[in-house]
Formats: structure tokens, C-alpha cells, sequence
């Protein structure tokens, strides 16, 4: 029995490392600047939720121009952009979490890296007794 434990853990194991090999990466750019100069493709305009377009137009709410934080980040999409409506079928559990909250920092989809969301970026003091978190603002606040 602990035999086929050990191979089960051991095969276990050897699919997740599979796994990571192939997990596609998400690009995450600090800022607009940086993504059209690491990229050279520019961003010339920025789409209005359809829900939100009729509020717009009663001036309830600004365009998403100015809505907008002054360096907003940049994350190209793992496949494709996403359509409006539909239904969602099925979201992993601690997922929906993530959807409506956001926090100063969030992970890579494949767990490996840590992304700027709300901060834009941080840096420690030469002692790394003190952390500095640089704050982007957005449209929310």
C-alpha cells in the first residue's frame, strides 16, 4: 500500500510540473508608456461597457476617458478579449473572490509571479526595513 502511495504522489507531482510547463503567461505593464514601448502597438481608444453607455449619455456618469487613472495598467488577455452577456457556467471555487475584489497586489493565473493591480509598484529602503508601495489612482476613488 505505501508503495502505490509513493507512485501516486510521484505521478501526482509529475503532471503538475507538466502542467506549469505549458500554462501560458499573463503580460501585465505598469503603465500605457510601457506597454506601447515594450510592445511598439499603440491604445487609441477605450470601450464603454454597454451597460454603462446609457448612463454616459445622461451624464449620470463621465466618459470612460475620464474615468480612467492617469497610468492605468495593462494586461494583454490569455486568449482573446471577452464579449458582453451570456451566462457564467462555472467559476472555481475562491475564484468569484477575485472578481469582485481588488487588492494592492494580485497573483499571476499560474501563481508564479506577483502583479501590480491597485499599487503600481513598490520598492524596499536600502536596509529593507521599510517598504514603499506606489499607489496608481483609479476612477473609483
Amino acid at each position: 500500500m505505501k508503495k502505490l502511495t509513493v507512485v501516486l504522489l510521484s505521478v501526482m507531482i509529475c503532471l503538475m510540473g507538466v502542467s506549469l510547463i505549458f500554462a501560458q503567461e499573463t503580460k501585465v505593464y505598469p503603465n500605457l508608456a510601457e506597454y506601447e514601448k515594450l510592445t511598439g502597438k499603440t491604445i487609441e481608444r477605450f470601450n464603454e461597457a454597454p451597460m454603462l453607455e446609457t448612463k454616459v449619455a445622461e451624464g449620470i456618469l463621465p466618459p470612460v476617458e475620464e474615468r480612467l487613472p492617469e497610468d492605468p495598467s495593462v494586461l494583454e488577455p490569455l486568449e482573446e478579449i471577452g464579449q458582453y452577456g451570456g451566462r457564467l457556467v462555472y467559476v472555481p471555487p475562491g475564484r468569484l473572490r477575485d472578481v469582485r475584489n481588488h487588492g494592492l497586489f494580485m497573483r499571476s493565473p499560474d501563481g508564479a509571479k506577483i502583479l501590480p493591480d491597485i499599487a503600481k509598484g513598490y520598492e524596499y529602503s536600502e536596509d529593507y526595513k521599510t517598504l514603499t508601495i506606489y499607489l496608481r489612482m483609479r476612477g473609483e476613488d
